[in-house]
């Protein structure tokens, strides 16, 4: 009986398509674009008088959890600088217990604490890495992303993922380099041979926002940081605005 369970729990228990939305979606309080170290906090920024100062941390699961990450698709699979990606990745819950996630899309209305007044929600990004089979550490943020949130105590707006269940999210990227998410942002090494590879990245946080009626805090808490294997694809050299360019020169 225990068998016939498991079996029937291990199926995909929901697929968001994101491919036709920008990565626009903005919660109530926009949080930092770089989370800070945890346990640390930024410099104030000061308007007049006031400040607005960022703080940073992990909150810890309750019970240790098992999900992992997976690029089950990407197409096309032989790419080169600017090709317009479509992936589908998946969550899965690998572990004995029940987790949930945020699966609205954004924005969405904070949690307010009745007596402190302090706002909080929940946001999540899935994105994509670049990087050459050479240097396979050094990869770059690809433009393009998944973004879902949730108000903490609306159930509605997460999915609950039970042992061996899991979720798929499609969205598209763009084989360019992100500098709204990475302010350093340059060219992207290119592969000697041709070969190269995707990893897929899910980022959760929660968002916190308190103000006093001068002073305000905006918190970043981390609460999930997965990475999928790599998936490798073929860049081709010759993509075609080099071989526009080439045959211009002829």
């Amino acid at each position: 009986m225990l068998l016939s369970f498991c079996r029937a729990t291990a199926q995909a228990v929901a697929v968001k398509d994101l491919t036709g939305t920008a990565s626009v979606g903005k919660a109530p309080v926009t949080p930092p674009k770089a989370p800070f170290p945890a346990g640390e906090t930024s410099a104030p920024e000061k308007k007049g008088d006031c400040a607005i100062e960022f703080l940073d941390g992990v909150i810890a699961a309750k019970t240790p959890e098992m999900l992992r990450l997976e690029i089950t698709e990407v197409e096309p699979t032989v790419v080169h600088s600017g090709t317009s990606l479509v992936a589908t990745v998946r969550l899965k819950n690998a572990g004995p217990t029940a987790v949930s996630v945020p699966w609205a899309t954004p924005p969405v209305e904070p949690d307010t604490n009745s007596k402190t007044g302090t706002m909080s929600w929940q946001m999540a990004n899935v994105y994509l890495t670049f990087a050459t089979s050479e240097s396979p550490r050094n990869g770059t943020i690809l433009k393009g992303r998944a973004e879902l949130a949730a108000t903490p105590s609306n159930i509605t707006q997460h999915v609950e993922l039970l042992p061996g269940q899991w979720v798929d999210i499609k969205f598209a990227a763009t084989l360019e380099c992100d500098s709204s998410l990475y302010p350093a942002c340059g060219e992207y090494p290119l592969p000697v041979g041709g070969g190269a590879e995707l990893t897929a990245h899910w980022w959760e946080w929660m968002s916190t926002y308190d103000n006093d009626g001068c002073n305000s805090w905006k918190g970043t808490y981390e609460s999930r940081n997965l990475n999928s294997k790599p998936l490798a694809v073929v860049f081709d050299t010759k993509s075609p605005s080099t071989e526009g360019k080439s045959a211009e020169r002829r």
